[in-house]
């Protein structure tokens, strides 16, 4: 698959990925537009000066681990809905009336996540509301801080500390739309390059400006000689039962390719597209005249420029006989 190939294919290439951009788009604007709120917990454990280090930061890893995985619970959602923020409780029952639906909802608005064996847990909160996503973040780290020796068997050893408090993002971040346009167009390019590698033919060619019709004389000239041949074939008395239709498939067919500038030329109007067809229905010879006279000048041009060739090389073998006879003149004065 060449260069020239792939930019002849461009405008198929262009629609392909344009489709995929699109769909893109508007799957990503048909869900609700979110925003974010982070904030860092840190858990500490007190340990005794015999633990060893290594026990020590697999536990942490274990409990961040854990306690990561309580936040998307049943039990640690009511906990945050009853711990006294500013939370808007309708707006998880808005996928359903079961408590599972409910649930469902919690889960794609909050998430945490353990960063390593550090025993730091990243929390984010995501809400249709700037204010209601900072809330539920506000919320989470309340309980973790209150509740979380109902989720481990470690009791008051375990102390869970905010080290970043919640930031909540000025813009929309979920879904990401930056991300999912460039998906869009890099999916679409390869879907592109593979759909023209298979389907090489023109009649695949998917286009958004169709290519204009070019006219030449060529093409005019062949319709005079189809008028004529059937002007001929309808003079013949044994063509005398196909005589209906004469005069209009021939003139129909010399008018379909007809170039513009005769059908302006036809009747000095260029805007009047229905006087313009219309003349040449009624006089169609008027306008092979004119090819033909525009045919006989093309063709006076050419013997003239051949003419002219030829006497040239005339002129230029005369002037190599020349020089040849003064060369042999000089030989003899010489010789």
């Amino acid at each position: 698959m060449t260069f020239d190939f792939i930019r002849s294919k461009f405008q198929t290439i262009f629609v392909v990925i344009l489709i995929f951009l699109s769909v893109s788009l508007i799957l990503t604007f048909i869900q609700p537009l979110k925003f974010e709120t982070t904030s860092k917990m840190l858990i500490i454990q007190n340990f005794s000066q015999e633990t060893d280090p290594y026990a020590a930061s697999r536990s942490n890893q274990y409990l961040s681990s854990v306690l990561s995985e309580v936040v998307s619970s049943n039990s640690f959602y009511q906990e945050v809905l009853n711990s006294g923020y500013e939370i808007d409780k309708s707006y998880f029952k808005q996928t359903g009336f079961l408590a599972s639906d409910e649930l469902k909802a919690w889960q794609k608005t909050a998430s945490a996540k353990p960063i390593g064996d550090t025993g730091v847990i990243e929390v984010s909160a995501y809400h249709t509301n700037r204010g209601q996503a900072e809330q539920i973040s506000k919320a989470i780290n309340f309980v973790m801080k209150t509740k979380n020796q109902n989720y481990h068997g470690s009791g008051d050893r375990v102390t869970i500390k905010v080290i970043d408090d919640p930031n909540t993002s000025n813009y929309p971040v979920k879904p990401n739309i930056a991300l999912n346009a460039v998906l869009a167009v890099a999916f679409g390019s390869v879907f592109s390059l593979a759909f023209i590698y298979l389907f090489p033919g023109q009649d695949y060619n998917v286009k958004l400006i169709p290519g204009r019709k070019k006219y030449t004389y060529q093409a005019a000239w062949q319709n005079q000689q189809y008028y004529q041949e059937n002007q001929n074939y309808y003079a013949r008395p044994e063509n005398k039962a196909d005589q209906k239709g004469y005069n209009e498939q021939p003139k129909t067919y010399y008018i379909h390719h007809m170039p513009k500038q005769y059908l302006e030329t036809a009747n000095n109007q260029p805007g009047n597209a229905q006087g313009e067809y219309e003349t040449v229905m009624q006089k169609p010879n008027r306008y092979y005249d004119e090819i033909n006279d525009a045919r006989q000048k093309a063709d006076s041009e050419h013997t003239r420029i051949f003419e002219e060739l030829a006497r040239a090389r005339a002129r230029e073998a005369e002037m190599g006989i020349g020089q040849q006879k003064i060369r042999g003149d000089i030989k003899n004065i010489l010789g």
